[in-house]
């Protein structure tokens, strides 16, 4: 059946009395025949419709308008995300800008320098974040602090007063939604003046400065040729003792690149590491698997979000601190990020060994959120949906009103790795910092009280630690009170000097015996006390400038 024959059989049905106006009453004049047009243009319309249907171009119209049809879908299909399941407000969350490529440098080529205002501006804001000396004290509290960060201002919500110093300078409390990315925690303390201005001076300072460096000859000394590392030294070092049982290289090379960044070593800034950094990256991004869901790293092993965490946060340190953006590696961090979006578990909001396995552990979710969390800090998207289910998640494990923590949701472990008590309290206190919870909280404020007394170590007498949760610990602490850190600090680091290997091909390297350290061995608990150590600038504290030791 033609085209025509359809609208005209459809215009007899919706239409009879005007179905045919070839043909007319008797009695019907001219006239009266325009006006009855005039008031039917819809008749006209269809009889235009009839007519270029009739004609010979109506079957070369209606196929080209077909194909048209069909390549515009095609495109938009081969185009637009890949969203596995839509959530609403997570239906643009896979769009990422292109990056705008310059010229070849080290990994890949870069993105090109920021415009001149742009730099006016983020040197303005520099500007603005530093002490005010002519601040006038007498401002009231609820009135906006003049050089307060610009997310302060707002969706803000007021906390209540405290005695405590202010986290910003100039004084004043800032005003911030519990449940966002807090913006402070940067990485400006990485550099040599940095470094020193953050640890201060005294003996203590200078040999624990020192151990940092042993420590990273040491990591830099286990490097494999293709630049990545392994847990295990059965290939690599049989000098050494204690390797480590898990199989995932990519955690291992992340692991042995965090201390590295952390110390203000990059692939760009000329140092005796420069080629180590960048080997090493190069050797995360080729293992790297492109998916519908982002940049998987995860590949190895059963407990794969522990590595797509860990590695992720690694590109996007990477990325902050370049000297030139690059835009393979901008890309791979933003792609890393987007995976660890898409993994999270979206009914409980955390994560856990696998993409989307529910429920999630505090001990998997705690990297991808510092993962989140460095992402913002290098200027990268991140889904806002994300960070409020993240909260929910935290809220899911927190006992006693949120002043400690359990390793999964409703239910309390009594381990003594990731999942003891001491551990998920301090990483849930440091995920609740992250995420807008800030001194003066009664939760937060008795939560890290209980911490600094626990202490540093797993032994009242200081005779042996548990660094992993020494790690989360110490950046609660470094992050809350100047107060609480000092003795803390003090305490940790002597005893990281005196237990430090100085004996042949262990020189520099730590091992405490641990169920959960032994699985990363001599190599884990390297990075962890080199990480310890490196605290005071390997990560700006949120909300207040370090007091000097």
């Amino acid at each position: 059946m033609r085209i025509a024959d359809i609208i005209h059989f459809l215009r007899q049905i919706f239409f009879p009395q005007g179905h045919d106006r070839n043909r007319q009453c008797p009695n019907q004049t001219p006239e009266k025949e325009n006006e009855e047009n005039n008031k039917k243009p819809i008749y006209v319309w269809f009889e235009v419709v009839a007519k270029k249907l009739r004609s010979k171009e109506s079957i070369g119209t209606a196929v080209s308008v077909f194909i048209h049809i069909l390549l515009i879908w095609l495109l938009s299909w081969w185009m637009l995300p890949k969203i596995d399941k839509w959530y609403g407000i997570d239906l643009l969350v896979g769009w990422n800008p292109p990056d705008v490529k310059t010229n070849d440098i080290s990994i890949m080529p870069g993105k090109e320098e920021p415009a001149e205002e742009e730099k006016e501006a983020l040197k303005e804001q520099t500007q603005d974040s530093q002490p005010n000396p002519q601040h006038d004290e007498t401002v009231e509290k609820n009135q906006p602090e003049p050089n307060a960060l610009p997310d302060q201002a707002n969706n803000t919500q007021s906390l209540p007063a405290t005695d405590l110093p202010s986290p910003v300078s100039g004084g004043g409390t800032p005003e911030r939604r519990k449940g966002d990315l807090v913006s402070g925690g940067g990485y400006e303390g990485r550099t040599p003046q940095g470094r020193g201005q953050s640890v201060g001076v005294g003996d203590s300072s200078v040999r624990g400065e020192n151990a940092v460096e042993a420590a990273l000859q040491w990591i830099a000394a286990h490097q494999r040729k293709d630049g990545g590392w392994n847990f295990e030294f059965e290939e690599t070092c049989r000098q050494c003792s204690h390797g480590g049982e898990h199989g995932s290289r990519v955690a291992a090379t992340a692991l042995a690149l965090l201390p590295f960044l952390g110390a203000g070593y990059t692939h760009q800034v000329d140092s005796p590491y420069k080629k180590l950094v960048d080997n090493g990256l190069f050797f995360l991004i080729k293992r790297s698997v492109e998916e519908q869901r982002g940049l998987a790293l995860n590949r190895e092993g059963s407990q794969g979000m522990y590595s797509q965490g860990i590695a992720a946060i690694v590109l996007c340190e990477a990325y902050a601190m370049s000297l030139q953006k690059q835009a393979k590696l901008s890309h791979a961090a933003q792609e890393s990020l987007r995976f660890i979006e898409n993994a999270q578990d979206r009914q409980g909001g955390g994560w856990r060994y696998r993409p989307n396995e529910s429920p999630g552990d505090l001990s998997v979710s705690a990297w991808q959120i510092m993962a989140l969390k460095s992402g913002k800090l290098a200027g990268l998207y991140v889904s806002q949906p994300a960070i409020y289910l993240a909260n929910d998640f935290l809220e899911s494990t927190a006992t006693d009103g949120g002043r400690q923590y359990n390793y999964l949701p409703d239910l309390k472990l009594r381990g003594t790795g990731p999942d003891s008590p001491k551990t998920c309290t301090a990483t849930g206190l440091l995920l609740r910092m992250y995420l807008g919870w800030e001194p003066g909280d009664t939760m937060l404020d008795e939560g890290i009280t209980m911490v600094a007394q626990w202490g540093p170590f797993a032994k009242k007498d200081g005779s042996s630690c548990n660094l992993y949760y020494a790690y989360y610990a110490t950046l609660a602490i470094h992050h809350y009170d100047n107060n609480y850190w000092q003795r803390w600090n003090s305490e940790l680091r002597e005893f990281l000097i005196q237990t430090q290997s100085n004996r042949g091909h262990e020189a520099g390297s730590w091992y405490f015996p641990d169920h959960y350290c032994d699985t990363g061995g001599r190599l884990l608990n390297t990075v962890l006390a080199a990480l310890i150590l490196e605290t005071p600038y390997r990560i700006m504290p949120l909300f207040r400038k370090p007091k000097p030791q």
